[in-house]
């Protein structure tokens, strides 16, 4: 269990890279930074509750020009939520086609 100031930390996170992944970054220097907030947030994801991975995954899904760090966190946070709703049992699901009109 986390104590009060560890959550207190993993939000301040969350809540920086929400506020990164708006922004155009002017340099190579801000670029920089949000993405060593991406690895830190990587090197993190096992221990961040769900909300702030989810959090987290509905930032990198709004970002407009994604990069290669802000790509493998998004694809670190899709394996989390998948594990944390055991996606694998329902791989042999079969589900009906449903074709869509062309109007």
């Amino acid at each position: 269990m986390k104590t009060k100031e560890e959550l207190t930390e993993d939000a301040g996170l969350v809540r920086d890279i929400e506020d990164w992944c708006g922004c155009a970054c002017a340099d190579d220097t801000e670029r920089n930074f949000r993405d060593a907030l991406f690895r830190k947030a990587f090197a993190e994801l096992p221990n961040l509750i769900m909300p702030h991975v989810r959090r987290l995954n509905r930032a990198l899904c709004e970002m407009e020009f994604p990069s290669n760090a802000a790509l493998g966190l998004r694809k670190a946070l899709l394996n989390r939520i998948a594990m944390h709703h055991n996606l694998k049992q329902y791989r042999n699901v079969k589900m009906p086609e449903v074709t869509q009109s062309t109007k």
